[in-house]
């Protein structure tokens, strides 16, 4: 009866070992990121896991979420692969995402076309005067500051105060402003603000006083002018 129990142990041990040294599940291994930046404007925020799932909302181009749970398998959308993730928004709005649209699993076509816009996106930013057809420079100005604020104006006074976006496609981008009232009916004295990356060049220009205009860069970092 010893000698059976002893042997009963060293099998044990042997096979505690053996399960030891074995292949690891590659699922407990892999970690998931605790947040993750969004490279699709108006991502869809999905209810469940699947791209028939009900739309509880979206989130923003360059949004930062909080990562909550990401699901086992990937799955195929289109000619994209990627895992789901259940995400949290600073807002509480909480749902599943797909990653390939989230720099936390992006393929590198998504990667690269993202830091296309943002390369854009941060061109666009400073104190921009309009041209005359001699190239000098009038008094009416665009300023457009990095947190999505803009002022419009003339000879340094603002006629018009609000934010922007940033509509992008390929190396071209429109520039949006709305007004800080939303009740405002005020007209911006630019319209059809619009750039293009040219190699380095980026190439801006606007409509103002019915006539197309080329916008030129005064300040890169340009303070709020005082009233």
């Amino acid at each position: 009866m010893r000698f059976n129990t002893l042997s009963l142990g060293i099998l044990f041990l042997l096979a505690f070992s053996f399960a030891a040294c074995g292949p690891k599940s590659t699922a407990v291994s892999e970690s998931i990121p605790a947040s993750a930046k969004v490279l699709q404007d108006g991502l869809k925020v999905r209810l469940s896991p699947n791209t028939m799932a009900t739309i509880v909302g979206s989130v923003s181009l360059g949004e930062t979420v909080a990562i909550k749970e990401r699901s086992p398998e990937k799955n195929n959308v289109g000619s994209l692969s990627a895992h789901w993730f259940r995400i949290e928004t600073q807002t509480g709005l909480n749902g599943w995402v797909y990653g390939a649209y989230l720099d936390a699993e992006a393929p590198p076509e998504i990667l690269n076309a993202s830091r296309n816009n943002d390369k854009l996106a941060q061109m666009v930013t400073g104190r921009w005067y309009a041209t005359r057809q001699d190239g000098t420079l009038t008094r009416a100005f665009i300023t457009l500051y990095e947190d999505k604020t803009l002022e419009i104006g003339n000879d340094r006074t603002v006629s018009y105060k609000g934010t922007y976006t940033v509509e992008i496609t390929g190396n071209k981008a429109l520039i949006v402003p709305t007004h800080e009232n939303p009740e405002s009916t005020a007209v911006p004295a630019f319209t059809e603000i619009r750039a293009e990356l040219r190699g380095e060049t980026l190439l801006f220009t606007a409509l103002y006083k019915e006539a197309t205009v080329r916008l030129e860069i005064a300040e890169k970092n340009p303070k709020p002018f005082e009233p």
